[in-house]
């Protein structure tokens, strides 16, 4: 007989709670006491759970790869990218192009530092709108951060110490302008 395949069909009941976690809102205003917790909460339990129904830690990597809709999703002032790292990781991952309210082009850059830890890059066009604020994150890293200048000419450069043994790993930012 044939040895069963490593992959089976995902569980209607995964499928559902995917599904029920991706498509709560995030909260549509943040300040900086952090309250939308909650809501990265769900990001992230939903982002655990796609790298679940797509295979344990060490397995290859979905062929299927993930439309612009499903990698950045942007809800209010929060940005959320959810990146599909592969094994091994190539040495930079870069997001699609996104606006910040009316400041477009603007783009994130992930750098994979070994197995435990990342270095997330916010990148955009001069002239910035003044007064920018952004606070990065990946992963669970984020009650520690708060908001920063995001100053014309400079990117916003920020470590993490994060598992990068996963197939997915969700990172963003929130931005007040």
């Amino acid at each position: 007989g044939d040895a069963p395949a490593r992959h089976e069909a995902v569980p209607a009941e995964e499928q559902q709670e995917l599904a029920a976690a991706a498509s709560r809102p995030a909260a549509p205003d943040v300040d900086d006491n952090d309250s939308d917790d909650e809501a990265h909460e769900r990001l992230e339990a939903a982002a655990e759970l796609a790298a679940n129904i797509a295979g344990t830690c060490g397995a290859a990597s979905p062929s299927k790869r993930l439309s612009a809709e499903q990698v950045i999703s942007v809800k209010g002032n929060r940005i959320t990218w959810l990146v599909e790292l592969g094994s091994p990781p190539p040495e930079v991952f870069e997001s699609p192009t996104f606006e910040l309210g009316s400041y477009s082009g603007v783009r994130m850059k992930l750098y994979p530092c070994g197995a435990d830890g990342c270095t997330l890059v916010l990148q955009g066009p001069p002239p910035r709108p003044d007064g920018l604020q952004a606070k990065l994150f990946a992963g669970k890293a984020w009650k520690q951060k708060s908001l920063k200048p995001w100053r014309d000419g400079e990117d916003m450069v920020e470590k993490f110490d994060v598992c990068m043994r996963r197939h997915f790993l969700l990172c963003g930012l929130v931005f007040q302008s």
